[in-house]
This record gives structure tokens, sequence and C-alpha cells, in this order.
């Protein structure tokens, strides 16, 4: 038997992730969702996502969904994270319940349940945005469902450690840079180029310096 201090970074987190996952699937989905494997992932350029079957469990066979969350995101308001997490579930509710369309594209089923639990998709994340297509974000209204069950979740359900992005997770230091400039310090011309370049000047034969 395998025992989680309690005072564990891991648990104190996702415990209360699968908290508030369960909460909404009561509140908003009426229990229809099945379990599914929750997890963080910084995936470039995405909030949170679904992905179908994506888990494996070697003893029993069986296969299960994923929802990850961007940790970036986490340094939000907590009703946006959550609607980020709701936002997914709604994606996952497709699979088990309704017709998703081809990969990644958000089509009228999907638009309809979300703007049903208080979250209107939208392509701008505002008023007025396409409400379907291939990238999708949403807005909360404040008369909705999922602002009301929001104000209504226990704090005992709220993610208690946040994530801190790559730029600023080592004090200080200043993200790497792909490209360093190099100067020549006579003739005061510039080049772009990776680290560690041993590069001389064509006019003056002078050694060019980082800045």
């Amino acid at each position: 038997m395998i025992l989680i201090e309690n005072s564990s970074p891991t648990n104190e987190q996702f415990v209360r992730y699968q908290e508030a996952y369960n909460y909404f699937n009561r509140k908003l989905f009426n229990g229809e969702l099945s379990p599914c494997l929750l997890n963080f992932s910084r995936l470039k350029g995405a909030l949170g996502f679904f992905a179908y079957k994506r888990w494996l469990n070697n003893e029993s066979g069986d296969y299960t969904h994923e929802i990850s969350l961007n940790p970036d995101l986490l340094p939000r308001p907590m009703d946006e994270i959550m609607a980020v997490l709701v936002h997914e579930m709604a994606h996952q509710w497709q699979f088990d319940c309704g017709k998703p369309s081809g990969r990644g594209y958000h089509n009228k089923q999907w638009t309809g349940k979300m703007e049903s639990i208080g979250l209107v998709p939208s392509s701008t994340g505002q008023p007025g945005g396409k409400k379907t297509g291939y990238r999708m974000a949403h807005y909360i209204p404040k008369d909705g469902r999922f602002a009301k069950v929001f104000s209504e979740m226990p704090q005992d359900f709220l993610l208690p450690w946040t994530g801190i992005p790559l730029t600023t997770s080592r004090g200080n230091a200043k993200p790497r840079q792909d490209k360093l400039k190099y100067s020549c310090p006579k003739c005061l011309t510039n080049v772009w180029g990776k680290h560690d370049l041993n590069i001389f000047c064509g006019n003056c034969l002078s050694k060019y310096r980082t800045n």
C-alpha cells in the first residue's frame, strides 16, 4: 500500500483538482461525465486541452480521457481557471454523450452545451466573436449557470498552488535568448547569431563582442 503525505504539494493540488472536477460534473453535467485523468501541461498556445482515451491502465486494460490545464493559466483569477476546466469538460461531454466533429473543430453541438452551462464560446474571448471554429475561447456571463455554480463552490475545492511562468521561475535570471547581438568595438557594426560564436570584423579584423 502506497501512502501519500497530506502535506505533499502533489496531494494538495490534485485532490482539490479532482474535487473541482467532481463538483462541476455534478452541478453542470448531471454527473454524466466518465472518470478521466486530470493533468497539467505547458502546451504552447493552449490554456488547456481535452484528449480522448489518451491513457491506458496496464492492469485492467481500460482507457480513459485526459483533461490538462496549462500551469501558466493558474495566476489568473480562479473563476477564469475553473471556466477553462469546464470548457474542457464540455469537450469530454461531447465525446461521452454527443457527436464530436473532426479533430480540433468546435461545432454547434459543443457551442450549445457550453451556452447551456453558462459559458459563451467566442473566437475572440469577447461578445461578438464567432461561436464555432478551430480555435475557440469563451467568456463568462455574470448571470449564467457557471457564474452561479462557481459562486457557490466550496473554498476547499480551489487550487492551492499557482504555476509560475518559466521566464520568472529562476528568480532574477533572464530567459535564454535564441540569438545574441555581436558588435565590432571599432566599426560599431552589429550582427546576430547563436551563442558562443567566434567571429571577426571583415573591415578591421577586430573580434566581435557580445553586448
